[in-house]
């Protein structure tokens, strides 16, 4: 915020991104106007079913090169392979058809999901900053986080699942929560105008919000 030379701003935060975007918060509760999780993959504790199986896989590998460094190359090579495509063109279910081929990652961000994985010690950071915010109890931040937050889940989402964002949505008092329909965990990029349109939304509303908030305080002086 120094090189910017700002002083509040919005956050918004994908993925592992939520949980540091209310970590700032309670550091710096002044300087966020807002916030904005999108497919958060916040540990909601005593919910273990909120879990997908993606996230138990990748946690187990990760703590298995924590235990074990040794074990860092062999992990590195499965996990910097792109996802095979068990789709099934031959299904004769249409509905069936249609979410195979909605769970598939798109082809162009493969380069992106793969970054972390391009070599042992790049592998190695990453497992060990999953276990940390795996570890770290963010959510008991919840009740005090006081400024307007959305929580957008989607449907498809096989990272961070939906569901998960509908327990998170109802830990914070200041929350609102929508689902996006047929949406993956990388609706930004499949659905961009869908969801920068949402985005820009939720941020005029808290303009407007505060104007009227300031007029009333004016004309009760």
């Amino acid at each position: 915020m120094r090189e910017e030379r700002i002083d509040s701003c919005h956050l918004v935060g994908w993925c592992t991104g939520p949980q540091v975007a209310v970590e700032f918060y309670v550091r710096r509760p002044a300087a966020v106007l807002d916030m904005i999780f999108l497919s958060c993959a916040f540990k909601v504790a005593g919910h273990p079913e909120l879990e997908t199986a993606y996230g138990w896989n990748l946690e187990g590998l990760c703590r298995a090169m924590i235990d074990n460094p040794a074990m860092t190359a062999s992990i590195r090579r499965s996990l910097s392979k792109p996802a095979s495509s068990d789709i099934n063109l031959d299904d004769k279910d249409a509905k069936q058809l249609s979410a195979q081929v909605l769970l598939l990652t798109n082809k162009n961000l493969r380069t992106c999901v793969l970054a972390p994985f391009q070599t042992e010690n790049s592998t190695f950071n990453y497992a060990r900053q999953i276990l940390l915010l795996a570890a770290t109890p963010t959510l008991e931040y919840a009740k005090r986080v006081q400024v307007p937050v959305l929580v957008i889940g989607c449907e498809c989402d096989q990272v961070a699942a939906a569901a998960k964002s509908s327990a998170v949505a109802r830990l914070f008092t200041t929350s609102r929560h929508v689902e996006l329909p047929g949406a993956t965990h990388y609706s930004f990029y499949d659905r961009p105008k869908l969801v920068a349109g949402m985005m820009q939304s939720f941020f005029r509303e808290g303009r407007v919000a505060a104007t009227l908030e300031t007029l009333a305080v004016g004309a009760g002086q």
